[in-house]
């Protein structure tokens, strides 16, 4: 019979179940916490809108939707008839008919599914739907209803299992057609991917050229079981030549025992030398020279291949100061289609400072990378400690006009403002009010006032998938306005448009922001940079290794913190609250300012790496601080610090605050104390 309910907007909702489930009270105190969360990352999208509750049916609607939600989710079956009459235009009505849907999936009707998968394309409860169904045909085998409501979304799975809905529908060309994209990889793709690169080999159309190109990029990547599973798509006479090549890679110290063994053919011959010898370089350069020095009198190698030997021994020479590491860099060719080991030899060359090489090196640059300003900011350093003050002149010109950490300290050593090149994206006004006026950001709105950040982010996703370059523009200014700060940002960078800085480099969290960098005595300039460059102010975000919020805080690292300054320990949920994060990161922050002696580019290193890390990277002798950044051991690192100290720069102008002086904030690194040096403890 029929179940009484608390809610009378739900009286003539029909709830069949045997027990009537009630919210717990952790999952009560859950989305109040979500939603004061939500409410302080979006105050625009969601506390304001909060007003315009009063006076409506919307809380009586929302009351409605999320007790028909808890009986859904508890396995209850609801009548969706009697609950549309109740709901009437309420936005979020479509996830609990999505819901519902997949409830009895394996039982509805093709024609229910594909009805509602259409009529909410572009969706999130659309575009879950689509997700279950797709999943259910593959495993039910049934490839033309696949074919039928297919949709690219990026996964490789979904793609893989799309071709093999096309073999087995007799469509085989378009099954093949550009699958050499999605083979070439050096990374493991999904099983499903299986099946349709076998029926492609035995079609003649995966030939050995294009198996040992993926072998290739594997063993470049570090894969050597990808390199190892190819051996099923390679002639049965080549497949010797994968195996040897195999044994030298993972044993690289007997490669002049084994050369013999070694693939007869000899683009395959140096291809495994070449491979064998780069890893060897990584743990035994010295040993990776005295071999090669042995097989490079004998063996035809290709410029591409020897460059990457060499690459890999001086490179690593140069990681521990070994001075005869430039012998190895400077018989690197300059390739331009191996720009990147071009940029690794000029890395090495500054780590050593070996500036007498760099002219030259940046020279051979094919001109787009030439031209960067990183390069020029280089090629005028390198000219001035020599006395060449007109190329430096010309050079720091030519790195003044990028808006970059390197461009901006061009331009201050110019007595030049910085080029920030500050323009608004070029968005139709009507396009804008369309994208705001839409379904979609009536679903967001009401998703903001409920907490659910993660569903925001997939109805935005749903909704710009595959727009043109204008519309996207559009829909970041859009997302702006909405308090969509995050959206906004990955938007316009979709579509390629950099220089609206008041959308890339939003003030959200203002007064959460001011008063913890009041408290701990940082500039706000520069807490609003490491914010950007850690979330792109997505509160909700966490990252594979586990740090979570605005600011990435390690689980671990926040309960240290917050023991510190007398708080409780923070669960992982805890840190997705906008004013928690910024208040224990700030004073992590802080912290690590005040560890390495107040240097800025040193405390930012060590937020990301870890003071542990940075311990060890600091110089025995007072290194220039924009030497030491491009020292930096972990290119994530590395770049982390350069963008943060650039976001720096735009945010003080940003703020309106006193532009920080970059030559200041590059400030000569000092040498490691004996205890850092001794502990490297946190």
């Amino acid at each position: 019979m029929p179940l009484a309910t608390a809610n009378p907007m739900l009286a003539p909702v029909i709830i069949r179940s045997p027990t009537w489930l009630t919210m717990p009270a952790p999952l009560l105190d859950g989305a109040r916490r979500a939603l004061l969360h939500a409410c302080a990352l979006a105050a625009g999208l969601v506390c304001a809108a909060a007003a315009a509750d009063s006076g409506t049916a919307l809380p009586a609607q929302r009351s409605a939707f999320l007790e028909a939600e808890r009986g859904l989710r508890a396995g209850a079956d609801v009548d969706l008839d009697a609950l549309r009459r109740v709901l009437g235009d309420y936005p979020l009505l479509p996830y609990l008919q999505a819901e519902a849907l997949l409830n009895r999936l394996d039982v509805t009707a093709d024609a229910e599914v594909t009805e509602f998968i259409e009529r909410h394309r572009g969706s999130a409860p659309g575009e879950r739907v689509r997700r279950k169904w797709l999943a259910l045909l593959s495993r039910e085998k049934r490839w033309q209803a696949y074919v039928d409501s297919y949709l690219d979304n990026g996964s490789e799975t979904r793609a893989c299992r799309y071709r093999r809905a096309l073999l087995e529908t007799g469509r085989t060309d378009a099954a093949f057609e550009g699958l050499a994209v999605v083979y070439l990889t050096g990374g493991s793709l999904p099983d499903d991917c299986d099946p349709v690169f076998s029926a492609w080999a035995s079609a003649g159309g995966l030939d050995a050229a294009t198996v040992w190109q993926r072998v290739d990029l594997a063993l470049a990547a570090g894969n050597a079981g990808v390199a190892a599973y190819q051996r099923r798509y390679l002639p049965a006479g080549q497949r010797t030549w994968l195996d040897r090549t195999l044994a030298v890679y993972r044993n690289p110290e007997t490669l002049t025992d084994a050369d013999a063994a070694l693939p007869a053919d000899p683009a395959r011959r140096a291809e495994a030398l070449t491979h064998a010898l780069e890893r060897l370089a990584r743990r035994a350069p010295r040993e990776a020279a005295r071999i090669f020095s042995t097989l490079a009198t004998r063996e035809p190698w290709p410029p591409a291949s020897r460059n990457r030997v060499n690459a890999a021994i001086g490179g690593r020479l140069a990681r521990a100061g070994e001075r005869d590491a430039l012998f190895f860099l400077a018989a690197i060719e300059p390739l331009a289609d191996q720009t990147p080991l071009q940029r690794e030899r000029l890395r090495a060359a500054l780590h050593l400072r070996a500036r007498d090489w760099l002219p030259g090196w940046i020279e051979v640059l094919p001109a787009k990378e030439r031209g960067k300003g990183e390069w020029q900011y280089w090629r005028a350093r390198a000219a001035a400690e020599t006395g060449d003050l007109k190329t430096a002149a010309h050079a720091f010109a030519e790195a003044a006009g990028e808006r970059s950490l390197w461009g901006f300290r061009a331009a201050e050593l110019l007595g030049r403002a910085p080029a920030l090149g500050d323009r608004p994206a070029p968005a139709q006004d009507s396009r804008v009010a369309q994208f705001i006026d839409s379904e979609t950001v009536s679903r967001i709105r009401e998703l903001g006032r409920l907490g659910r950040g993660a569903d925001i982010s997939r109805e935005w996703r749903a909704m710009t998938s595959g727009l043109s370059q204008a519309d996207l523009i559009a829909a970041a200014v859009a997302a702006s306005s909405l308090g969509l700060h995050s959206e906004a940002i990955f938007t316009l960078a979709d579509a390629g448009f950099w220089d609206d800085l008041s959308l890339r480099f939003p003030l959200a969290h203002r007064p959460l922001v001011s008063a913890a960098a009041s408290e701990n005595r940082l500039p706000q300039a520069w807490l609003y940079a490491v914010i950007r460059q850690e979330s792109a102010f997505d509160a909700d975000v966490a990252s594979h290794a586990g740090a979570t919020g605005l600011m990435q805080l390690m689980p671990a690292t926040a309960r240290e913190v917050a023991a510190r300054v007398g708080r409780p320990a923070p669960t992982t949920l805890d840190l997705i609250d906008p004013r928690l994060n910024i208040a224990l990161g700030s004073h992590y922050l802080s912290a690590m300012a005040a560890r390495f002696d107040g240097h800025p580019v040193v405390a930012t290193a060590a937020y990301n790496a870890g003071p542990g890390a940075v311990a060890r990277w600091l110089p025995d002798a007072p290194m220039p601080a924009d030497l030491w950044i491009a020292a930096i051991p972990y290119p994530e690192t590395r770049d982390y610090v350069r963008r943060v100290l650039g976001y720096w720069v735009i945010y003080a102008e940003r703020l309106g605050a006193q532009r920080p002086r970059v030559g200041a904030l590059l400030r000569p690194v000092q040498p490691r104390r004996p205890r850092q040096a001794a502990t490297g403890e946190r």
